[in-house]
């Protein structure tokens, strides 16, 4: 890879278990010549159900707020605010709010992957409409790990998405 090259990875894991919350770390190194010449490294520990779903809930505004501040859409705006006075009036640590506020607001993540991010089926390197396919998925499971795995998946393509764009000089819509 030339230096400053794009890598795009995607990590996949099974179950993963350490018996105690200290991070489990996984690095990553390029070698050359036997020498390591870049890496980097991700470190992940387990969390609780409610500390993970005010995260993916943050996440989604983060992810949102970009997305608006690029497109100036009135309807995301509206989305966004609204997520926003949700979280912080209900600051959701049940399972069942949470899936609840995704399937009242599924159509808002819809609309912002297939209006705003420029994202098409023909065109989507980073499987957002996969992603979405499964958080639909996800919520109709009522499975607690499925669902704030799939809310996070799409969170994470979609950002990833807007970089490549941003990086690309492609235009966002």
């Amino acid at each position: 890879m030339a230096p400053g090259e794009d890598r795009w990875l995607e990590l996949k894991f099974g179950d993963i278990y350490s018996p105690n919350a200290d991070p489990v770390i996984l690095r990553f190194s390029q070698l050359n010549s036997g020498s390591t010449v870049n890496g980097f490294a991700i470190a992940f520990r387990r969390e609780n159900l409610p500390a993970v779903m005010v995260d993916r809930m943050q996440s989604q505004i983060d992810v949102l707020t970009r997305l608006c501040s690029i497109t100036h859409d009135k309807e995301l705006k509206e989305a966004v605010e609204e997520t926003v006075e949700h979280a912080e009036r209900h600051h959701i640590t049940e399972f069942e709010h949470y899936r609840d506020f995704l399937e009242d607001h599924f159509k808002d993540l819809r609309r912002a992957i297939k209006k705003d991010s420029g994202a098409t089926l023909a065109s989507d390197p980073f499987g957002l409409f996969d992603a979405l396919s499964q958080l639909k998925t996800s919520i109709k499971s009522k499975n607690p790990t499925a669902l704030t795995v799939a809310h996070d998946v799409l969170l994470q393509r979609l950002d990833a998405h807007l970089t490549w764009r941003q990086r690309s000089h492609l235009p966002i819509p």
